[in-house]
């Protein structure tokens, strides 16, 4: 962790769990083919955003690609990264991780992760313990669901319960009318065991 490892420790660390690495297709065949299919980030609509800087706006991808070529892992600033700007610039990477021209829209992931889920994998070192964390986590789960989960809220809010009580009828009804995809549909619906499946 940042604050109680040394930096070269900290990119060591990062170095062992996280590449973005574009594998041979000749001695990697299988990983080659996932990162290919899973790994290469491809701009668009939803990632390009206008940012304005000394008075000219300009396009940027809001995930940082494509990212710079880096001889090693590169550490930046903690507080630099956290802080919010308030000119709306794109926020700092916490550490860069090392690639070449070819990697450059490859997104960070585990090679044992990608092989084993065989799908999108992001992997990131989490560098700091605060009140971010578990907020990120959260809002992460729930991102599909966020406009739905509005609306229970005020279906559901009395001004006569307490917060508490507000907040168990919201916790059953948002349980109970949780979205779920495809896969997880015919799992339920055939009887599968959840903990058995991707």
């Amino acid at each position: 962790m940042l604050g109680r490892n040394s930096i070269q420790e900290v990119q060591q660390y990062i170095s062992t769990i996280c590449t973005c690495s574009m594998l041979n297709a000749d001695t990697s065949p299988t990983l080659h083919s996932l990162v290919q299919q899973f790994q290469v980030h491809k701009c668009n609509k939803y990632c390009t955003k206008s940012y304005k800087k000394q008075r000219k706006f300009y396009k940027k991808c809001r995930f940082g690609f494509p990212r710079p070529v880096k001889q090693e892992v590169d550490i930046n600033d903690v507080i630099n990264c956290m802080a919010v700007s308030k000119n709306n610039q794109p926020r700092k990477r916490l550490y860069l991780l090392s690639r070449n021209k070819n990697e450059q829209y490859v997104n960070d992931y585990n090679p044992a992760l990608l092989l084993a889920n065989q799908a999108n994998v992001n992997v990131q070192y989490i560098g700091h313990l605060g009140s971010r964390l578990p907020y990120y986590i959260t809002d992460y789960i729930a991102k599909h669901e966020r406009s739905e989960q509005d609306a229970i809220w005020q279906d559901i809010f009395s001004s006569t319960k307490s917060l508490g009580s507000n907040a168990m009828s919201f916790l059953l009804k948002s349980v109970k009318s949780r979205q779920v995809g495809d896969n997880e549909a015919a799992d339920r619906l055939l009887g599968h065991k959840l903990h058995s499946k991707s």
